[in-house]
């Protein structure tokens, strides 16, 4: 089995940290995006991981959700699976709920609640979806542990902050939570670069 585990795409981004540079770099993220699905097809995955923050927040303009949208749909038939994350959680009314957005193909699935979802019948996975901007709730806690015989691969999907990484207080996670519930691989999304504890993943943010 193999899968692409991306987060933190941040569409919208308004970037003023970056001065004059601002709008290059919110024209790179779609570039790096696009580079991201085109990786997935060439590697023929079975499926992708968007481990949160797709968008900055709930009110980016029309434009910026179609043109993340037509990226995601040119990724079909491979199954994508998108977490809200603390910058586009899932809650009435906000950017999940856009016209723009229910554009999106069949096989794109938003992860909107915290149960087991089998992609393929040797997988499962384990979605933590966030549902505000900000928590001390740990969100992967509800995952639970490899039943006696299970011999699926399983996999968590979250948005938080591993309890070992600086300022860690926003939706924390123990570090050794893979390993205590018996998951294969972590994907994780919010840390803005790649880092691994374990079978704990960041994926890391385009830049």
């Amino acid at each position: 089995m193999r899968f692409l585990h991306t987060s933190n795409w941040q569409m919208g981004l308004r970037a003023v940290h970056a001065g004059a540079k601002s709008r290059e770099v919110r024209a790179k993220r779609f570039e790096a995006a696009s580079r991201v699905v085109d990786l997935a097809k060439k590697m023929k995955v079975d499926f992708i991981l968007l481990a949160g923050d797709t968008f900055e927040h709930h009110d980016v303009d029309e434009v910026i959700v179609k043109r993340t949208v037509d990226i995601l749909n040119r990724v079909t038939p491979i199954p994508v699976f998108v977490l809200p994350g603390n910058h586009d959680p899932w809650l009435p009314g906000g950017i999940w709920d856009r016209h723009s957005w229910k554009l999106v193909g069949p096989h794109v699935t938003l992860l909107t609640e915290a149960t087991e979802v089998e992609p393929k019948n040797i997988t499962a996975l384990y979605p933590c979806p966030l549902t505000q901007k900000r928590s001390s709730s740990d969100p992967t806690s509800w995952i639970p542990h490899r039943a006696a015989g299970d011999r699926r691969i399983r996999i968590g999907v979250a948005h938080g902050s591993l309890d070992l990484l600086p300022d860690a207080v926003n939706f924390p996670i123990p570090k050794g939570r893979a390993e205590s519930c018996g998951l294969d691989y972590l994907a994780l999304g919010d840390w803005h670069g790649f880092f691994q504890h374990g079978k704990a993943v960041y994926s890391g943010t385009m830049e």
